[in-house]
């Protein structure tokens, strides 16, 4: 295990070789088959729901009793990490449900869609596998 220095406290902090996380994509693919889910099917899901929930007329959508989604809006467009010549609109849908809630981008759907990546190690972002399967296991 390598230690890199952090620069605001001047500190190291234990990494190992994959210090943006994408050795995740392995670990949370070999999850998704406990749940025999794929991220490609997850991405689909939420993409669908996405659309869905900046249709309705309501300040909310509720696609099942007691999820509740809002879909957050705003200028302008983020291009994938990835390398893709795609963008995707900056925004979030906002998922509540009693004991969870979400937070997911465009942006992040792509990702989880079209690469298998729920984020890293550490991000603000990042959105655990096994949630996205609870949480689209309970609407119909």
């Amino acid at each position: 295990m390598k230690s890199m220095p952090d620069a605001k406290n001047n500190r190291t902090k234990p990494w190992d070789d994959d210090p943006l996380g994408l050795g995740r994509i392995d670990s949370d693919r070999a999850l998704l088959t406990q749940f025999d889910a794929t991220a490609e099917e997850l991405g689909q899901r939420l993409e669908t729901l996405w659309h869905k929930a900046r249709k309705t007329t309501d300040e909310e959508y509720e696609p099942a009793p007691g999820i509740t989604i809002r879909v957050e809006e705003y200028g302008g467009r983020i291009s994938c990490s990835f390398g893709h010549s795609g963008s995707y609109a900056k925004g979030r849908m906002m998922v509540i449900t009693q004991d969870l809630r979400l937070s997911i981008s465009p942006l992040s759907i792509h990702m989880i869609k079209s690469h298998g990546f729920f984020g890293g190690r550490g991000s603000p972002h990042r959105i655990e596998p096994n949630q996205i399967v609870r949480l689209l296991r309970s609407i119909p």
